[in-house]
């Protein structure tokens, strides 16, 4: 035996419909309620389980009113380009060169100094050289570090390998604090 609830028996049309428009009145206010609660649920989520920025999915251009108009009054044809017109100073600052300067070659060995390419003589092409400052109590000079390089001509010419060879140096001592 089922009862029919939709329709109550003796309910005159009026007070049907005003209860017809109470029960749509709550379902509204239950479904607004729910889809709150839901949002404060994903809000929630996202602030414990995504990426912590200030920046919402949904903000979009929030602020953009000030943008937009700006924008307006630039053309799109040629955009401005800024140019870096100063230029850095590379390595440190030269040793002073009046101070009275030591110089130490090193050279390679006589059989370092064979292309081990073409077998021939290998030819200064340079010299890399290094400064320190040696402080001894009362007197500073400089020690002018010089290591020799050599190239093969037989190779330069014939458009084999270059390779350059550079005299070995022993380690520099640190400068004091």
């Amino acid at each position: 035996m089922q009862k029919e609830l939709d329709k109550p028996v003796g309910i005159s049309p009026e007070i049907q419909a005003y209860i017809d428009d109470l029960v749509q009145n709550i379902s509204q206010q239950y479904e607004s309620r729910i889809a709150e609660m839901w949002e404060q649920f994903r809000l929630t989520k996202a602030k414990r389980y995504l990426p912590q920025s200030e920046k919402f999915p949904a903000q979009g251009c929030l602020f953009n009113e000030a943008d937009s108009l700006t924008d307006t009054g630039l053309s799109d044809d040629e955009p401005e380009m800024e140019t870096v017109t100063y230029t850095r100073k590379r390595g440190r600052k030269p040793i002073n060169p009046d101070l009275p300067r030591e110089v130490i070659e090193y050279d390679l060995p006589e059989d370092e100094k064979i292309c081990p390419c073409s077998q021939s003589q290998l030819h200064a092409i340079g010299v890399e050289s290094s400064e320190q400052l040696e402080i001894i109590p009362k007197q500073v000079k400089v020690l002018r570090q010089e290591r020799k390089k050599y190239a093969c001509r037989h190779c330069e010419n014939h458009g084999e390998s270059r390779k350059i060879t550079i005299a070995s140096m022993p380690r520099q001592a640190p400068l004091l604090p």
